[in-house]
């Protein structure tokens, strides 16, 4: 599993979570879109997490890009919110993300250990699906 985000704190912490289910084992951590996107092609992941507000490339361009090119099971893992949140949420499932799960206050989530049986839950029907190609859905792709 690849877990993205450019907090190092929350790669951590998302490392750790992650861990703590012997079903899952993280190969590397990306800080940025551009890192993910070099780390798929090299490592081949089964699995990724994916925070969405990244600078550089974005999470939703770093999903576009990976299920179009190389399909594999993702679960956004992001602490958006504001008047746009629901927008993302749709499109990130759009693009093909299997779940999307909320850091519970904000991009750096102290607390992330209370969504850990959501994310978990999230990994586990993620990891049992099939990527499939990002969805076209009022013309877009």
């Amino acid at each position: 599993m690849l877990v993205v985000d450019d907090s190092a704190f929350m790669r951590g912490l998302v490392t750790e979570l992650v861990e703590s289910d012997p079903a899952f084992r993280v190969v590397a951590t990306a800080r940025d879109g551009h890192e993910a996107l070099r780390l798929v092609h090299e490592l081949e992941p089964d699995l990724l997490t994916l925070d969405i507000e990244m600078p550089g490339l974005d999470g939703l361009e770093v999903l576009g890009y990976v299920m179009s090119e190389c399909p594999r099971p993702v679960v956004v893992l992001s602490g958006g919110g504001g008047s746009g949140a629901a927008e993302v949420v749709l499109r990130a499932l759009e693009l093909g993300a299997v779940e999307f799960v909320r850091k519970p206050s904000g991009p750096i989530s102290l607390d992330l250990d209370r969504v850990r049986d959501r994310l978990v839950g999230a990994l586990h029907a993620a990891a049992s699906t099939v990527p499939r190609p990002p969805a076209v859905l009022h013309g877009r792709t």
